[in-house]
């Protein structure tokens, strides 16, 4: 059984993404053919502009989760530097011949190959003769399938977590280790776990965040705080989640949180004790 494919880097899998992969999951059902996303292990912009250093959404493999989540067979990541200098015509030929793709689902806008073909005639008689079908996916509409990575990148970066959520259609999160801190928190009376953030993830903007936490494959609510927390005078940037109603042991253990919503700029209070009372209404204000 042969695969019709498409092609993009998908970060962030969003609903923009998930339209694309529900139109080629039909398609394959309605061919018999399986479905097929080709992707790639790094951006390709770090490799054409490494001086433009890009921020991901999702790690690779958090990338493929979610696309064979979405109904996707097989997820081929690709070394981008492998295919770089590739024409359309040899791309398509290279795909056609490792993976037995025998149709190729692409965007009403979408370029691919180092030659960057102008139209998608261009494209339709390249594929015809290295034995390649090109299937044309419509502009749709419907103002959740223009959505790109970058503007949720935006979004993030601003703080507007709820805006960017209803963009990826689901709640941005970012996992880590939990490493030894300052511990002033637990001295105040809430206690918090200082996450290290793994890979090139996003961070959002510095402030203060509703969230939801995993650990120990159980689900809590927790404060979080990015930044550099000036109260006290820290240097470095960290992420520091308070899990209410939670005080055990959580160092060395992974945790992921899960942005909710924006609560407030992070900010220097004048003592310990008003940043206490601070954190209480946060607190009680979820």
């Amino acid at each position: 059984m042969g695969f019709i494919a498409t092609i993009g880097f998908f970060d962030g899998v969003h609903v923009g993404h998930r339209y694309v992969i529900r139109e080629l999951c039909a398609e394959a059902e309605h061919r018999g053919m399986q479905a097929m996303v080709i992707s790639f292990s790094c951006h390709p912009r770090q490799l054409l502009s490494p001086d433009m250093p890009v921020t991901l959404l999702t790690t690779t493999v958090e990338r493929e989760t979610m696309l064979r989540e979405c109904g996707v067979h097989k997820v081929e990541m690709l070394r981008f530097e492998d295919v770089r200098k590739m024409t359309a015509e040899q791309f398509m030929q290279y795909i056609h011949e490792q993976f037995n793709v025998d149709a190729l689902l692409m965007g009403y806008d979408q370029r691919f190959g180092s030659d960057m073909p102008a139209t998608a005639d261009d494209y339709k008689s390249m594929a015809a003769r290295v034995g390649l079908e090109i299937v044309q996916l419509t502009e749709c509409d419907d103002v959740n399938t223009h959505v790109s990575s970058t503007v949720i990148r935006r979004m993030l970066l601003k703080g507007k977590v709820t805006d960017a959520n209803r963009l990826l259609g689901y709640e941005y999160s970012l996992s880590g280790k939990v490493v030894h801190g300052r511990q002033l928190g637990r001295q105040i009376g809430f206690p918090t776990a200082n996450i290290e953030v793994e890979g090139d993830k996003l961070i959002p903007m510095d402030g203060v965040y509703a969230v939801g936490v995993c650990m120990q494959g159980k689900l809590a609510k927790g404060i979080l705080n990015i930044g550099n927390n000036p109260t006290i005078n820290a240097e470095k940037r960290t992420l520091e989640v308070h899990i209410v109603d939670y005080d055990g042991e959580l160092y060395e253990q992974q945790l992921t949180v899960s942005f909710r919503r924006f609560i407030r700029e992070e900010r220097s209070f004048r003592s310990i004790e008003d940043l206490r009372k601070q954190i209480a209404a946060d607190v009680s204000g979820m």
